[in-house]
Order: structure tokens, then sequence, then C-alpha cells
């Protein structure tokens, strides 16, 4: 991580206690939450606030084995788990300045965790700071989202749709161009010189006909090839997602995708569901590191589908 998200509203020399971190994304979400922890933590900030990825801090938070930072949400979240993190919160910290807490998906946390988390929001430590991050405010009791600073990564793909059209010339339709540019907004570390946009629109034909249920053995037609397979994969995510902001928003989501076909999806999926999809191709994402070729990965997608 060597590219730190803008975020406007956010110094890391003078930090608020709470944060809303609105993503597009689990991964996106991640990473901007990781980005700003780092910062936070950082030993060595530099002058424009970048940290510097080598002091101790760093290498601690990189490798997820800083004492005072804490996550939770990437699994079920119980008002007891809130309850033992108001309690760390107010232990002090065991080698930094500060603590940070790192709290994923809060809008999938139900009212009583919300509650339970709300009682330090109104009196927090000083040397706490918290992280929250969701797909939607829709999702945040309102008593929550009054209590932090919400921000947004700063757009850097601004220049997606003129991309989009140089990639697929002239004859391509104006679904193909929105459809490839926010594949390209959403996935911002994506190399557009090396894409293929062909690869691209066969990963949303066969996404949309999963979602829909016209085909639902999707494994057999998935690539072999491993880049092409994390390409897929995130385009599977990136309809899934759309699908649950559409659902969590009533359709108030920017940057959706259009058409008959995706109003289709959004009938049939909840945003539950559509959720599901999302942790499951994410899952299948991340593992295209993990394993030796794709044959082993698909057997385990298979078995999950």
């Amino acid at each position: 991580m060597t590219d730190f998200p803008r975020f406007d509203g956010f110094d890391p020399r003078k930090p608020l206690h709470a944060y809303l971190i609105l993503t597009p994304g689990l991964l996106a979400a991640r990473s901007a939450a990781q980005a700003l922890c780092l910062a936070l933590m950082c030993e060595r900030l530099s002058d424009t606030a970048q940290p510097c990825m080598n002091c101790r801090a760093c290498r601690k938070i990189l490798a997820g084995t800083h004492p005072d930072v804490m996550r939770l949400g990437q699994g079920k979240v119980s008002v007891e788990d809130v309850r033992d993190l108001r309690a760390q919160a107010y232990l002090a910290p065991n080698e930094s300045e500060r603590k940070v807490f790192i709290l994923e998906n809060v809008e999938n946390f139900n009212v009583q965790s919300q509650n339970a988390l709300l009682k330090v929001l109104e009196e927090p430590p000083q040397h706490v700071v918290f992280l929250l991050t969701a797909l939607s405010k829709s999702g945040v009791l309102p008593t929550v989202l009054s209590r932090v600073c919400v921000l947004s990564p700063s757009a850097q793909g601004t220049d997606s749709p003129q991309i989009a059209a140089h990639l697929l010339g002239a004859s391509a339709s104006e679904e193909q161009k929105a459809r490839l540019a926010l594949y390209l907004e959403l996935y911002e570390d994506t190399d557009a010189d090396t894409l293929s946009p062909e690869l691209i629109e066969s990963a949303y034909a066969l996404a949309y006909n999963f979602y829909k249920g016209i085909q639902t053995e999707i494994v057999p037609l998935l690539p072999k090839k491993r880049e092409d397979a994390q390409i897929t994969f995130r385009v599977f995510m990136l309809l899934a997602r759309s699908v649950a902001v559409y659902k969590l928003t009533g359709g108030a989501g920017q940057s959706l995708p259009d058409g008959e076909d995706f109003r289709k999806i959004c009938a049939r999926l909840s945003a539950k569901r559509a959720a599901a999809y999302y942790e499951l191709f994410e899952k299948a994402y991340l593992l295209t590191e993990d394993y030796a070729n794709t044959n082993a990965l698909y057997a385990y997608l298979a078995e999950q589908l």
C-alpha cells in the first residue's frame, strides 16, 4: 500500500474521535481503514501525512500484530462483542500514544449492538480513534451518524469514462462504456493498459446470467488464467455490491448499473443475499493468491455454490 487515499476532513495529527468510512465494497473499506490506521499510528509520518510503512508501528499494523489496533465486524457481531470493545477502549494503550478500533460493516450491526456502541461514542476516551466502515449510511442509526465524521475516499478514477471510451473504441455502445467505466472507478488499481475489455464484457454477461438465475453452473465457464479469474470475480463482486447498495438506499446510490438486466437482478435478490454473494466472490478473489492453480480454487467454489 503506497498510495494513500485522499479523505477530506481527515488529519492524522489532529484526529477526531470517530469516523465513518463509506466505500463501495469490503475490499475498498478494508484498504481505506488500513490506510487511515497507518497514518494515525505511524511513528514517522511525513509532512504530507503519508505513513512511512517502515517504522515499528507500521510494520506491526501491516502484519496484523499491533496490540493497540483492534478489529471487529469481519464476523457476526453481538452486543457482548461491543461491550468488550468498550471495556478495551478505556484501557491505556500498550505501546502507542493512541488506540485505533476498526469496526467493519457497521450497517450490519443490529440495533442493540449499535446502541451499545453509541455509549462509547458519546463519551470517548481521549486516546482512542474509532474507524467505522459501511456500504451505506441507510443501515447506520441516526444517533451513531450524529457522532461520527463521515468520510468518502476522493475519487481517483475521474477519467474512467474517457478511458473506457478509448479502450472500447467508437463502435461500443454507451451501456458497454458505462459498465467498463464503473469497473475502473470501483477498482482504481486496474492497469488500463493491459486490461481486456472483452474479458470485462464476458464477465458481466456471466455475472448477469448467474444473478438472474439463468446460468447456475458457472464454474465450468470461468477463465482458467488466474489474472482473468481475478477480474471475473471482481465483476461478480461489483454487481452484488451494486444490488446491495440499490436495495439499501432505495435506488438512490450513485454509480450503479442501469438497464433492464440490472433491475431484474434487484427484483430477484435481497440486500442480504447480494451481500452474501459479494462475500463469497470476494473470498474467491482473495483465495486466488493462495491456490496453486485455478482448478483447486474452482473446486472449492463449486462446493460453496
